[in-house]
């Protein structure tokens, strides 16, 4: 069984009202990680969080946890026994240091949170199955679908990207938990607790225990795994997810939706649309487009494969129609010259009027330096 690197963020858009958005939202964020080497301890511990009535039981246990650990490809050096509250537990004690990293993938785990909330679960749900078709076509892979109830409905998507590891002379296993599930009573929990598990392994995880955990009031699994890390602890997801927000304002509601869904026909391959939705603005709709797109990592800074920029036209036009029909031409032919146009505009200036062109533009990610 291979082990993977598997660490927790989050993406998460505001809504207040039915729909609202807040500007640092849309803004990605960078992943800062360390520039040098974080020392790390040679030998670790690991403490079964779960007690048991019998000392035998809880060697037993950890023995077989022990020899679960170096099917892992984690090296066990002792089991040691407990005892707290009248039961006994078990601790091992590892060396994180791994001696073979060729066979262990590395994977960060994230939670992508719907921008939109919806009156009923019945659309919450719908809107849940369309991202959940659009995360299946990409490098983005659900292991998870949650929907929430609160004032309204919402979904949440947890998914696992590759993580671009740097080089390391040493690879190193470290512990992490994850809660998936809900359940309304403790037996549910344990009934499903080995297919949780069963499904984290499945997806490449190297998980190795889970049990039932209370929280808010209901009741998760919470099952615990190794993930590889090297020696600067780093955070480089392969795909990342930005927003695009369109300049475009339509009168109604349905009419934002039905051109942002028209724009994903014009999205390069390696753009992987996972929502589009209508937000209210002022007393029009616009619509907005949730993607993943590739990290190119430099030196200093990461930085998306396909940026959108905007291209403005240099002629001016004495009438707003003359403008309209020109950006309408010049919005095709960018599609035809391979230049993934997705927003136009028309601007007034001095009287006159021109436009601009909003497009996907890609890097040149074999001229880049990697490090």
């Amino acid at each position: 069984m291979n082990i993977v690197s598997m660490l927790i963020l989050s993406v998460s858009l505001g809504f207040a009202g039915e729909i609202s958005i807040k500007k640092e939202d849309l803004k990605p964020s960078n992943i800062l990680e360390p520039s040098s080497p974080v020392e790390r301890e040679e030998i670790a511990v690991y403490k079964s969080a779960k007690l048991y009535a019998f000392e035998k039981q809880a060697r037993q246990v950890g023995a077989d946890m022990s020899a679960l650990f170096e099917s892992l490809g984690v090296r066990v050096i002792g089991v040691n026994v407990f005892e707290k509250d009248s039961d006994y537990g078990f601790s091992i004690e590892y060396l994180p240091a791994l001696e073979n990293e060729e066979k262990m993938a590395s994977l960060i785990l994230k939670k992508y949170e719907s921008p939109a909330s919806y009156w009923n679960r019945s659309l919450a749900s719908s809107a849940a199955g369309e991202s959940e078709n659009f995360f299946s076509a990409s490098p983005l892979k659900n292991l998870e679908t949650s929907i929430i109830e609160g004032e309204n409905y919402s979904f949440s998507i947890l998914y696992y990207v590759k993580n671009m590891l740097r080089k390391s002379p040493v690879y190193y296993a470290v512990l992490g938990k994850t809660e998936l599930g809900e359940f309304t009573f403790e037996s549910e929990a344990a009934k499903n607790s080995q297919v949780l598990l069963n499904k984290l392994k499945n997806a490449g995880f190297a998980a190795f225990a889970a049990r039932p955990v209370e929280k808010d009031g209901k009741w998760k699994v919470e099952a615990e795994y190794f993930y590889k890390s090297d020696k600067y602890k780093t955070v480089r997801p392969e795909y990342s997810i930005r927003t695009y927000g369109s300049p475009s304002l339509y009168a109604f509601e349905k009419d934002a939706l039905r051109e942002g869904k028209k724009i994903i026909s014009n999205l390069p391959g390696e753009i992987f649309p996972l929502a589009v939705y209508a937000v209210q603005k002022e007393n029009d709709w616009t619509f907005l487009m949730d993607y993943a797109v590739k990290n190119i990592y430099l030196k200093e800074k990461n930085l998306p494969e396909y940026e959108i920029k905007k291209y403005f036209n240099p002629e001016n036009f004495t009438f707003e129609s003359q403008a309209e029909k020109a950006m309408e031409e010049k919005f095709a032919k960018f599609f035809q010259a391979g230049l993934y146009p997705v927003g136009k505009g028309i601007i007034k200036k001095d009287g006159d009027y021109t436009f601009y062109i909003e497009y996907f533009s890609r890097y040149s990610a074999s001229a880049l330096p990697k490090f």
